[in-house]
């Protein structure tokens, strides 16, 4: 594959577009009447209208003749992706016709006709799009940062925990922000994600669910009283003290057996008595 990788179409195929003069001679005189700019027409003519196992091919191609210098975790679907979003980057209107046709529900379509790895399509489309590989960008996030990711995220939200315990910091705080988008849909994600080991996603998480009433709050916040780590329910447990129902749902975490993560909280401690002043 190296010796294919090496050759002035291997060449051209992986480069996306970003093509330099001594590659493109020789393919020019191959092809008379070939130039660089009609391969960039060709390309979003493909990514605009081939069907999903055609893409899927194509994918499984850029990948096989891709540099072998990229991160370990890259496949064909993360290739494939990154080409589309650099091919469709100009501010033309076929790149735009072509870069609104990719939508995670397509990039799901693709994922199942090429036979991704992963549990199920829906579960590869996801951790491609928020992956972060080390030396690149976050880019591919770009494509469910649209009303149609909006609308992805909202059909497989029962999936987005699951993605959310495998993902680092830096997914997770992409996620937050989206979902934070329409609270009441993502409402248990986000009230899980406010004990989260990342302060800053916690802090996001927290600042979504106070677009819900008080009552749903405190229902939603209630359960990781009891079972999150003490250093991480600070803000929490201000945010409990300031709503109706809160401060009830503080004592009866503060009831929990000696020795619970809840009532084991030096904050959780002081405010057996006294109303709490959280400081963390």
């Amino acid at each position: 594959m190296d010796d294919v990788r090496s050759t002035p179409a291997g060449k051209m195929v992986s480069a996306g577009g970003n093509w330099r003069d001594e590659h493109v001679a020789p393919v020019a005189d191959l092809q008379p009447g070939w130039s660089s700019e009609a391969g960039d027409a060709a390309r979003l003519v493909v990514y605009r209208d081939a069907p999903a196992d055609v893409l899927a091919r194509f994918g499984h191609l850029l990948h096989a003749l891709a540099t072998s210098d990229r991160p370990a975790s890259t496949t064909w679907l993360t290739t494939l992706t990154d080409n589309v979003l650099k091919a469709t980057g100009s501010r033309s209107e076929a790149s735009h016709r072509a870069r609104t046709r990719w939508t995670p529900d397509l990039v799901s379509e693709v994922a199942g006709a090429g036979g991704a790895s992963g549990r199920t399509p829906v579960h590869t489309t996801l951790t491609t799009l928020l992956h972060i590989d080390d030396g690149y960008s976050t880019h591919r996030y770009a494509l469910l940062a649209t009303d149609a990711g909006d609308a992805f995220l909202a059909r497989h939200a029962d999936v987005l925990p699951e993605i959310v315990t495998a993902a680092g910091p830096g997914p997770r705080r992409l996620l937050t922000l989206r979902c934070a988008r329409d609270a009441g849909q993502h409402a248990g994600l986000l009230a899980a994600l406010t004990v989260d080991e990342d302060l800053s996603v916690r802090a996001e998480a927290l600042a979504a669910l106070a677009w819900l009433g008080g009552p749903r709050q405190v229902e939603l916040l209630r359960p990781h009283l009891r079972t999150a780590a003490p250093d991480r329910l600070g803000a929490v447990l201000r945010r409990l003290s300031d709503v109706d129902g809160g401060p009830a749902a503080i004592r009866d975490a503060l009831r929990a057996p000696e020795g619970h993560a809840a009532s084991s909280s030096p904050s959780m401690c002081r405010s057996r008595r006294t109303r709490p002043r959280w400081t963390s």
